[in-house]
């Protein structure tokens, strides 16, 4: 579903937005899958709503080239930059934006924590079993 380059968008948002580390909750996003089932979850949307995802990743990939003295794409830029970009997109004035970055966040803390290594981590969800 998404092409190439947006699934190089999205792997560089979930590996900023759910790293992996010593104080995580659980595995990274990229640990978990997320991407892969953020591809599935589109397949399953009506073509209309299924675009909106690629544009999103596409503001979340330019937005940077606004920021800088140095012109980089979210992709190309490190670990931690990629993570001051959306500490600046989560807190953004022009509310387009900011909505974008929201919807990427949710979907892929959603489909991050219906994961059996993060509910085994965290305990969420061990309840319902």
């Amino acid at each position: 579903m998404l092409r190439g380059r947006e699934r190089r968008i999205l792997d560089a948002f979930v590996d900023a937005l759910i790293p992996e580390g010593p104080d995580a909750l659980g595995p990274s996003g990229l640990a978990a899958s997320v991407p892969e089932k953020l591809g599935r979850f589109l397949e399953s949307l009506p073509p209309a709503q299924r675009k909106l995802v690629p544009f999103a990743l596409w503001a979340v990939e330019l937005y940077p080239l606004a920021l800088g003295p140095v012109p980089r794409t979210f992709s190309g830029l490190s670990r931690e930059s990629r993570t001051r970009v959306l500490d600046r997109l989560e807190h953004h004035r022009v509310y387009p934006l900011r909505s974008a970055y929201y919807a990427l966040k949710v979907l892929s803390f959603l489909l991050w924590g219906e994961g059996e290594s993060v509910s085994r981590a965290t305990g969420f969800g061990a309840h319902c079993s």
